[in-house]
């Protein structure tokens, strides 16, 4: 199991190949994708998160920031799989789940990740739909709304991201 735990690590840390920087100096940066789209998972009840189309546009907007190209996301489940499976594009997650307790108060959780096609250390011919970087998770609370927390929570994951992929690993 600890094998399987460390080959996923690998892969999602070192399965991208550089395409504008020598392998030396990033893991992994928006230009290694031609396209990125916002998938949106709503698990939120009575009212603890309304604004789902303006969240869908504030990723895109800090994925482009950032150096994304944005494209339009695929319809369906296989296509969305398909397209990230063709090496070329990513998928921002954004998933919040929350409810509002008889107090009023929301209470929930919002978890982001980008999601795209990774090559197998051990089986280089097969290609994995896998988590690249870190899937952050945010536990909140609000008497209103979880909305401004979600926009803060996409802001600082997707620059996080960005950083972490301009790291080099050290490798001892």
């Amino acid at each position: 199991m600890k094998r399987r735990l460390f080959s996923t690590i690998a892969i999602a840390l070192f399965g991208l190949q550089p395409t504008h920087a020598t392998a030396d100096s990033v893991m992994w940066q928006p230009s290694d994708f031609d396209g990125v789209w916002v998938e949106i998972i709503d698990h939120a009840r009575n009212g603890c998160w309304t604004n789902l189309i303006e969240s869908r546009e504030y990723g895109e907007g800090q994925l482009e920031l950032a150096g994304f190209s944005i494209v339009e996301q695929p319809s369906t489940a296989a296509l969305k799989r398909d397209a990230m499976l063709d090496l070329r594009h990513a998928m921002l997650v954004v998933e919040v789940e929350a409810v509002r307790l008889e107090n009023g108060l929301c209470v929930g959780h919002v978890m982001t990740r980008i999601m795209a096609s990774v090559i197998s250390m051990e089986r280089p011919t097969q290609t994995l739909v896998s988590v690249i970087g870190t899937v952050d998770s945010w536990t909140i609370w609000s008497r209103d709304n979880l909305n401004n927390y979600v926009l803060d929570h996409i802001k600082k994951y997707v620059a996080e991201w960005k950083e972490i992929g301009s790291e080099v690993p050290q490798l001892d």
